[in-house]
């Protein structure tokens, strides 16, 4: 990827990029293809479209940061051999009110994380500076659907230059303030990983290395810091480890089941692990029930939990490297509905990648887990194998169906399911389901509505969903 910001496709000095892609069949570049990219709403005159430009699979950035207050231009490669016959254009305008402040002069892109640079920025004061985050929610990963958080530095002051170049990689970013030769590590130790906590560490210059932070490469745990004079006017570059502990904790969450019936128990489990690379310290699983479910118990293979107003918090202790938590939680369905259970994963060790610190399982739980449907059309039933209760509706009436419902028993016998009223009501209610061969049959008798109702279900395994 190679941007040329004073091409004339254009007009003068409009700028464009070029994607070369090795088509030699050894891999040694000894044939490639050239695509020339333009912007659709390009124009005459310095737009320095091509100044900064970074690839990453499929997708392509290209900053203009003369184009008006700055824009960045997203291509994506839509042609079915890869090879940029085809493509999408996606602009993403400066979001900030400073005139001139040269967004997308520098910019990197990691996944669906684009950060772009804004030295201009006169947010904290003249030309401090400022970088923006920007992340990729749309359901087809084009872009369409983008947040925006703006990053500044502590104490800011004027021409300090703050994002003169970027870096990103999942949850760190790397931020160069130019005129103060101090690079800021920014940290997002949100839990949505959407930067809006954020922790911010500062590695300064050294007194003989002048623009400490004109080019900035970010792979992590380490990076590269390259200045414009050194000691020996030629030039220097510093390559920096991270010391700091990093732990990369995740969380994975599963049911038993994820239909269930009213009074049904589930049992969720929770596995936390920590590929490292060093320990993960204060590990906390939190997790908020629904209000369809009731807490029962949980148990922890280290640490221990415990429950207070819907939430289950674990606390796990440390997780060395290459190890696992399990967290088991058993809840009661209290209602019929459709509900998303979610648990998160934090730890006081730093986080490299905050998108994997969240779990969900969506849960669908109904009224009755039983259809019984007369193969006449007279009559259908609904049964709680749980609890027996029931519902029946006489499809025969003259004045149109009726439904009843109420408390049963249920016992087994044989094979065999028997669901009855309960002594003592005006009605009398029996289904005998066989389960073996799918076929029940029963009757429901109210005396006062001079109800007779019967019921003959010769596949009970094609019913129609028609209870709650």
């Amino acid at each position: 990827m190679v941007g040329a910001k004073k091409n004339d496709d254009l007009g003068d000095n409009s700028g464009s990029a070029y994607i070369f892609r090795d088509t030699s069949p050894l891999g040694d570049w000894g044939s490639y293809s050239v695509t020339k990219l333009l912007p659709s709403d390009g124009q005459e005159g310095d737009t320095a479209f091509g100044l900064a430009v970074d690839v990453e699979g499929a997708t392509v950035v290209v900053g203009a940061p003369a184009y008006g207050s700055g824009a960045a231009y997203i291509y994506q490669d839509t042609s079915p051999g890869g090879d940029w016959s085809s493509y999408t254009e996606t602009k993403l305008d400066y979001p900030g009110s400073t005139p001139s402040p040269r967004f997308a002069r520098s910019l990197d892109l990691n996944g669906s994380s684009l950060i772009i640079g804004a030295s201009f920025d006169n947010t904290q004061a003249t030309r401090a500076g400022a970088a923006y985050v920007f992340q990729d929610y749309s359901p087809g990963n084009d872009w369409s659907t983008v947040t925006e958080t703006q990053l500044l530095q502590p104490n800011g002051g004027m021409n300090d230059q703050f994002g003169y170049d970027v870096a990103i990689e999942d949850s760190i970013a790397i931020v160069s303030s130019l005129h103060r030769d101090i690079v800021f590590i920014c940290i997002d130790n949100s839990l949505t990983g959407d930067w809006s906590e954020m922790r911010v560490e500062e590695i300064p210059g050294h007194d003989d290395f002048e623009s400490f932070g004109r080019s900035l490469s970010l792979d992590y745990p380490a990076f590269v810091v390259g200045g414009g004079i050194g000691e020996v006017e030629a030039g220097e570059a510093y390559l920096y480890q991270s010391c700091f502990p990093a732990a990369d904790v995740s969380i994975e969450k599963t049911a038993d089941t994820q239909d269930a019936v009213v009074g049904q128990d589930i049992t969720f489990t929770l596995t936390v692990q920590n590929p490292g690379p060093d320990t993960a310290s204060n590990v906390i699983v939190s997790d908020a029930l629904p209000g369809l479910l009731a807490y029962v118990f949980c148990s922890t293979t280290q640490g221990a939990c415990s429950e207070a107003g819907g939430t289950v918090t674990a606390l796990l202790g440390d997780l060395p490297p290459g190890e696992s938590a399990a967290v088991t939680i058993v809840a009661t369905v209290l209602d019929a509905g459709t509900a998303v259970n979610e648990a998160t994963v934090v730890s006081d060790t730093d986080d490299p990648d905050a998108s994997n610190n969240t779990a969900s399982v969506t849960l669908t739980s109904s009224v009755y887990d039983l259809i019984f449907f007369d193969d006449y059309g007279r009559s259908y039933a609904c049964v709680n194998s749980l609890s027996g209760d029931w519902s029946w509706t006489d499809l025969s009436s003259i004045g149109g169906a009726q439904t009843f419902t109420g408390a049963g028993r249920i016992h087994w016998n044989s094979g065999i399911l028997w669901i009855s009223s309960i002594p003592g009501e005006p009605w009398h209610m029996m289904i005998r389901n066989y389960d073996r061969y799918h076929l029940a049959f029963g009757h429901f008798i109210y005396p006062a509505y001079r109800v007779r109702s019967s019921l003959f279900d010769g596949n009970t395994q094609n019913n129609p969903d028609i209870c709650e």
